[in-house]
């Protein structure tokens, strides 16, 4: 693979560029220059345009968005690649149900245990505002649990508590970057407050 190729990726907000700057860039850009763009600050047509020149070229393109008021990520799917103007699930990754759940499928039992949260078994269906309330009950505030997430998150936990998570990491990480559970840069930190 040329090192020069870009690998794009389109995402909704803030939440979503941590976990990707934390998780996903590290492992893409050994092989590809990771080039990101915050589609909700884009005009439709500008998102069709870095959809299909990315396409075009050959280059692996991601278009990460919430599950919002879709009832399946098949519909949201269409949905996208209608506005997209691209074949149906081409490039769109869709989280069920929103970027919190990715979060908190990657935590292993022993640092929620730290941390004092409860995680479910299955995060799919974990929204942002029950995220920030399971914050604050421990005593975190949503930015630094996120942070401490990142930094002891489980791949394999993930892909096992949260099926969209896992979707997209064995579709557009896996395929494209090397195998590893953990960024390089990981790091430990103190839980105590």
């Amino acid at each position: 693979m040329n090192s020069m190729m870009p690998f794009v990726i389109l995402y909704e907000g803030p939440t979503d560029l941590r976990f990707i700057d934390k998780l996903v860039t590290p492992r893409l850009q050994k092989s590809w220059r990771v080039r990101r763009w915050k589609f909700t600050t884009l005009k439709r047509e500008q998102r069709i345009q870095i959809v299909s020149e990315a396409i075009t070229k050959g280059n692996p393109v991601v278009y990460i968005c919430d599950l919002d008021e879709c009832q399946c990520e098949p519909e949201r799917r269409d949905t996208e690649c209608r506005l997209l103007k691209v074949a149906p699930a081409k490039c769109v990754a869709v989280v069920k149900r929103e970027i919190e759940g990715w979060y908190l499928a990657g935590v292993p039992n022993e640092i929620a245990t730290k941390l004092k949260i409860a995680v479910p078994e299955d995060t799919t269906a974990i929204t942002k505002e029950q995220f920030g309330h399971m914050a604050q009950e421990a005593g975190w505030s949503v930015i630094e649990l996120m942070s401490i997430i990142l930094d002891h998150y489980d791949i394999g936990l993930a892909k096992v508590r949260n099926p969209s998570f896992g979707y997209f990491w064995r579709n557009w990480v896996d395929p494209y970057g090397p195998a590893t559970n953990r960024p390089d840069e990981a790091k430990e930190v103190s839980l105590q407050q």
